[in-house]
C-alpha cells in the first residue's frame, strides 16, 4: 500500500472440508495531506465495499487491470504458493459515492479461484466473490496498516476534485539531528552546490507553496530541495 498488496491463501482443503481463508493486506497511503481522512473504516474482516455501507455511502471500483503470471519469487510467500505458480493479480481504484479513495492490488493463487478471468465482476466485492462463489470464507487476517509515498502512477491514479499528491526530497538540512556544524557536515558540503546547510523554514517553504492553489497543477512529482545535492 514498497509495494502496495494484498496476499491471498487458503492452506490444505480436505475433500467436503472448508478450510478458512487467510488473508494479508496493505493499505497504501500518500504523501503530505492537508486533509481529514476520506474514509474511516474500523479493523474488521470485511471488504471495503461493507465498510463504505456501513458510513451510508455508495461503493464502486474501477479496473486498472487483471493479470495471470509466474509468481516471482519475492511474493510467493506472502500468496503461500511456490515461486512460479500461475498467480492472478487484480488491480482496481476504490470508490466512495464516486470519489477516489484508495488502490487496490490483490494476488491470489490461479489454483484457488480459476476462473476469475471469466465470472468474477470488476466492481464486485473480491470477498463476496470468493465466499459466496467460489465457496470459501475467510477464517482470520494479517492486517498491516503504512503510510508510504505515493508513486507518480498511484498519484494519476487516485487524483481527483484537485487532490495533488506530491514527494519532496530534503538534503543536508540544519537541524537537531543533522546540524549544520556537525561531524559530518564538511563531508556532506563537499557534494553540494550551495555551500550551507538548508534550513527546516526553506523546507516548509516548498511545502506551503506546493499547498497554494496556484500550484494545483503540479501532482506525481518528487522535488529535490538539496542545495545541489542531487545535481
Amino acid at each position: 500500500m514498497d509495494s502496495r498488496e494484498q496476499g491471498l491463501l487458503v492452506r490444505g482443503t480436505p475433500a467436503r472440508e472448508v478450510t478458512p481463508m487467510r488473508a494479508r493486506r496493505r493499505r497504501q497511503g500518500r504523501g503530505s495531506v492537508v486533509a481529514g481522512p476520506k474514509l474511516e473504516q474500523p479493523l474488521s474482516l470485511a471488504s471495503c465495499t461493507e465498510g463504505v455501507r456501513r458510513q451510508n455511502r455508495r461503493p464502486g471500483r474501477n479496473l486498472i487491470g487483471l493479470d495471470r503470471f509466474p509468481c516471482p519469487a519475492a511474493l510467493a510467500a506472502d500468496v503461500g504458493v511456490r515461486t512460479g505458480e500461475p498467480v492472478w493479480h487484480l488491480e482496481r481504484v476504490l470508490l466512495a459515492d464516486d470519489e477516489r479513495v484508495g488502490l487496490e492490488s490483490t494476488y491470489v493463487a490461479v489454483s484457488r479461484v480459476p476462473r476469475l478471468g471469466v465470472d468474477f465482476e470488476p466492481d464486485s466485492s473480491f470477498y463476496s466473490y470468493v465466499r459466496e462463489v467460489v465457496g470459501v470464507p475467510f477464517g482470520d487476517a494479517d492486517e498491516r496498516i503504512e503510510t508510504v509515498l505515493a508513486t507518480p502512477r498511484e498519484a494519476l491514479l487516485i487524483g481527483t476534485r484537485g487532490i495533488t499528491v506530491n514527494n519532496i526530497q530534503p538534503g543536508p538540512t540544519d537541524t537537531e539531528g543533522n546540524p549544520a556544524d556537525g561531524p559530518n557536515a564538511a563531508a556532506l558540503l563537499g557534494w553540494m552546490a550551495l555551500d550551507r546547510f538548508g534550513t527546516p523554514e526553506e523546507i516548509a517553504a516548498l511545502t506551503f507553496c506546493l499547498a497554494d492553489p496556484e500550484a494545483a497543477f503540479v501532482t506525481g512529482a518528487s522535488l529535490n530541495i538539496d542545495g545541489g545535492f542531487t545535481a
